[in-house]
């Protein structure tokens, strides 16, 4: 019976905003947070961003004693149209998802949403 119940509730819920769906069906973590911290607190020497990945890989190997000429490729740079900004595809209850799961590196990060 209470199967049924849940049943009937996340259908209902999907019927009404499929976007809102994936909170009944996400997972409990989907963020990397948990994977370079500790009780919440970072736990890694260095952390790099994507924006800045070729020099923040270059300064990580530097710290351990490595170098590396090698230029990073740079696949899919003409896949995606340009003229479109990623918050574009957002509305906002994606947006508030988002903001949900990724709170932890949006606020160590300084992002904004």
């Amino acid at each position: 019976m209470a199967a049924r119940i849940v049943a009937s509730l996340l259908a209902s819920a999907t019927a009404t905003s499929p976007r809102r769906a994936c909170l009944y069906s996400r997972p409990s973590s989907p963020a990397n947070f948990g994977v370079c911290s500790i009780d919440g607190n970072l736990a890694v020497d260095f952390l790099g961003r994507f924006e800045t990945l070729e020099q923040d890989l270059r300064s990580a190997l530097e710290q351990v004693g490595l170098s590396s000429a090698e230029a990073l490729p740079d696949a899919k740079t003409r896949f995606r149209p340009g003229s479109v900004r990623y918050r574009d595809h957002y509305d906002e209850d994606t947006r508030s998802i988002v903001a949900d799961w990724y709170a932890s590196e949006i606020k160590l990060l300084g992002y904004e949403f």
